[in-house]
């Protein structure tokens, strides 16, 4: 016996290009006017308009942290490491934990930009598959590890592991698309911050 064909319930798809990387993405209709994220680079977006595919604007949406009346002063650990990165003593006073973290995250931003792609990254990438004349255009680790997320952009096994180990609910895991999101998730929750 045969079934009957099902109208398909979000056969409509708009498209539009994020604001931040360029990427074409994919909505349906009834997310419009709704804030989220890119699949790619994670930067937030609103979009704009009807259900006419040419008159969707999708615009840049600031990140907001909540603000923390009482905030707490950075660790020890974060003020040594910020120390030993070369931070002036006058720049740690008064420091939160909040604001150390950032720091720390533009400092090894920065300190890898200036770096050479480390042994282990050539490694990987050469095993990915990048020939040995591209391999010498890699100039940083930033740029190394860009590269990496763009050829094996989803988390591993080992990441997805250790985010259900450290807690995180499966439908949140779910939404991890990319190894570097699912290291930064890693990474906060090991400083207690997520």
């Amino acid at each position: 016996m045969l079934c009957p064909v099902q109208p398909m319930k979000y056969a409509i798809m708009l498209q539009f290009r994020c604001p931040h990387c360029e990427d074409i993405l994919q909505i349906r209709p009834e997310h419009l006017g709704r804030a989220g994220k890119c699949n790619k680079c994670n930067g937030r977006i609103v979009l704009m308009g009807e259900n006419d595919p040419s008159r969707i604007q999708a615009a840049s949406v600031p990140q907001e942290r909540p603000v923390d009346p009482n905030p707490q002063p950075a660790t020890d650990a974060q003020r040594a490491y910020l120390h030993d990165l070369g931070t002036p003593e006058e720049e740690l006073a008064g420091i939160d934990r909040s604001q150390a973290s950032t720091l720390i995250q533009r400092k090894q931003s920065d300190a890898a930009e200036n770096d050479a792609p480390t042994e282990a990254q050539l490694s990987l990438l050469a095993r990915l598959g990048v020939k040995t004349d591209d391999l010498a255009l890699v100039r940083n680790k930033a740029q190394a590890s860009k590269l990496i997320n763009d050829l094996q952009p989803k988390p591993s096994q080992h990441q997805l592991y250790y985010l259900r180990r450290l807690g995180v609910p499966e439908h949140e895991i779910g939404a991890i698309a990319t190894r570097s999101e699912a290291s930064e998730r890693i990474e906060l929750l090991l400083r207690g911050q997520d």
